[in-house]
């Protein structure tokens, strides 16, 4: 009787575990984007092709026109978009959290020091050593160091160095958008 009573704790204690460390091991899986279906009924204009190219997609077209004054009223307006500077100023702000998250990613470090010096008061002195020489001045001097580094076991700093890597071009492509 106790032999089956064990057997079955064995078993569930056994079943507990091995779902606990599957449960542990799970890591969520990069982001998949849906299969677009292309129309081929579909026809663009031959410029459709030019104006998508990487070559011109960031290029400043109004300067082919080679107008002084558009070209002042554009960098006037640029300069004095407030959408532009709050997009670049979370361009920075993505920037910045991506490096704490690669610099969480590395080894942490700190050292601590400390000294300290005490002599008793007279009052402290013990009352039956009378006539004896004061007990001399105490120093401490205590040194300390920490040095720590996360293994990333489950995916963790990975993932999160992925996603601020993400929101950083994301945060430039609102920029981007907020330039056109």
């Amino acid at each position: 009787m106790n032999t089956a009573l064990h057997r079955r704790a064995f078993a569930l204690s056994a079943l507990v575990l091995t779902l606990g460390l599957g449960g542990c091991a799970a890591v969520a899986p990069g982001p998949q984007l849906p299969a677009l279906q292309a129309r081929h009924d579909t026809t663009l204009p031959a410029a459709a092709g030019r104006a998508a190219s990487p070559d011109t997609a960031g290029r400043a077209w109004w300067q082919d026109l080679r107008d002084p004054t558009l070209d002042a009223l554009v960098a006037q307006a640029q300069a004095r978009n407030l959408d532009l500077q709050a997009a670049l100023a979370t361009v920075r702000e993505a920037r910045a959290r991506a490096g704490g998250v690669q610099a969480d990613a590395g080894p942490q470090g700190s050292l601590a020091a400390q000294a300290q010096a005490t002599r008793p008061a007279l009052t402290e002195v013990d009352p039956y050593r009378q006539g004896q020489p004061r007990p001399p001045e105490q120093r401490l001097v205590t040194l300390g160091q920490a040095l720590s580094w996360e293994i990333d076991l489950f995916g963790r700093v990975g993932t999160a160095q992925a996603v601020a890597e993400r929101e950083v071009e994301a945060a430039a492509a609102d920029a981007r958008g907020a330039q056109a």
